[in-house]
Order: structure tokens, then sequence, then C-alpha cells
């Protein structure tokens, strides 16, 4: 992320940016008006028609927070200059979106419309079978977009990738599941994350299982290391020289224990 904090926030014509105490940021646009309390280590300046972002140390936490603050302005200067939106299609037998006034009504296959009114801020808009959500708050137009997509999710066993949120170049990445089933969504994410630039991107999940096209799809991965629990068992042709299993016994044999004994079991979470 220090990468990016040191590059310089140019401030384009109509747009002006005011820090005041505390590192609380002010800026101004055609769009619109955003304020933010940013992080007070940070030294935010306003060189020309420039904003420079500087760090007080090299430390791990602060080279974090340098490129941060820097997106977070960036932002800001984008979101009241030109603005964001997002564009989301109602696609499925039935399926229909129509807005009147703040109201947006989805029919989604269920047995009532679903009607939703837009936050302060937003505005979204329907033409034919799209939802255009748009505002000058990059993660509120994100959030909102992603409230009416959560409205109808994907088919089970269907997935999709809508936002990976943070720098990822050049790190070492671990996706976390509670169980593997074909495999899509798991793999849809490392494939992605490893596209966005990350390093290595390495997973764990509890409950492997592994049916239809999961053993395919995980050996075609980005995954570099896949770590499993053994709760289900697993034919020797279903395993991959990238899978490590950990035994679930010895935590099992401890929580009999205790039981057996009156001991506490919540002690081992």
């Amino acid at each position: 992320m220090s990468r990016i904090g040191r590059m310089p926030i140019a401030i384009p014509a109509g747009v002006t940016v005011e820090v005041a105490e505390n590192n609380k940021v002010t800026v101004k646009g055609p769009k619109g008006t955003l304020e933010r309390v940013l992080a007070p280590e940070m030294n935010i300046a306003i060189e020309g028609e420039e904003v420079v972002v500087t760090r007080p140390n090299d430390l791990k936490r602060m080279k974090s927070l340098h490129g941060l603050t820097r997106t977070l302005i960036n932002n800001m200067v984008v979101g009241v200059s030109t603005g964001y939106e997002k564009k989301l299609e109602v696609n499925g037998v039935g399926y229909k979106a129509a807005k009147a006034g703040k109201k947006l009504t989805l029919s989604l296959g269920y047995s009532h419309p679903v009607e939703m009114e837009d936050p302060e801020g937003i505005e979204t808009k329907v033409d034919g079978n799209k939802i255009v959500v748009s505002g000058i708050n990059k993660e509120k137009v994100g959030q909102y977009a992603a409230e009416i997509r959560d409205k109808r999710r994907p088919e089970p066993n269907k997935s999709e990738i809508m936002n990976i949120i943070g720098n990822i170049e050049g790190k070492n990445c671990i996706i976390i599941d509670d169980m593997i089933d074909t495999a899509g969504t798991i793999c849809n994410a490392a494939n992605a994350i490893k596209a966005l630039g990350a390093k290595s991107v390495r997973a764990a999940a509890t409950h492997a299982i592994l049916s239809g096209p999961a053993v395919e799809r995980l050996e075609a991965s980005a995954i570099e290391e896949l770590v499993l629990l053994d709760t289900v068992p697993l034919p020797e042709e279903k395993k991959l020289e990238k899978m490590t299993f950990l035994s679930v016994a010895p935590l099992f044999a401890e929580a009999m224990s205790r039981i057996f004994n009156n001991g506490s079991v919540s002690d081992l979470f």
C-alpha cells in the first residue's frame, strides 16, 4: 500500500480540497460535497493542484494507513467530480424492475414484489433489464448495489464474484470457507484474486464434500495449497497433491473426555 500512498492526487478543475484539524478532509465539486475524518497519524498536505499524503515512519501499520488514506481521498475527489455507478442486470423468467420516485420495485420470483427505497445520496435508475446505482460516495454505491443484488442470490452451487475489497497486489492471500461442495465459489474467488495480482493464493475449509466437478475445478484453479479437515471421508481419487488433511480426532476426543469428566468444552474454542 505504501507505493499507492506515495502517489500524489491531482485536483481537477472545479474541485476543492480542504484539510482541517484532526485530518478532517472536505472535498467539494460539481457533483456535491464529501467529508471524512482520516487517520491522524498521516500528514495530508495541499501542494499546488495536488494532494500529497506522507507517513511518519515505515512501520507496517503506517504503510497500510498511508495507502488507505491516499485511496480514500482519491475516491472522494473522483466522487465529487465524475461520480460512481454500478450496473446490475435483472435476468430470469418473470424478473423485472421498476422505479417510481425513490422507490425501486423488484419482481424476483417471490410471491410478493421486493421494494427498496434509495438511501440518501444514492440514486437508482431502471433501463430495460438494467439497474444503475449511482452516487458520489464509492462505498455507499457499492454497498447499495450489493444489497440489491442480494435480494436474489444465484442458484445453489452457482457463484459470482461481485467485488474484491482492498489492495491484494503482491500479497499472499488466504481464503477461508466452511464447506466446499462443487468448489465453484472458492475457485472463482481464488482465480479473481490471482488475476488482480496476488503473489499466491491458499485456502482452508472445514468440510470437503467435493461433489460433481469440484476436483477438476480445484486442480485447475489458482489455489496453491488447500488445507481441509477430515470430517468427510474422501476416496483416494479425489485427493490432490495440493491438499493437506488435518484430523479432527484429537479435538473430538478431548471434547468427549471433558464432557465425561464434567469439564468445560467451551475452553477448547
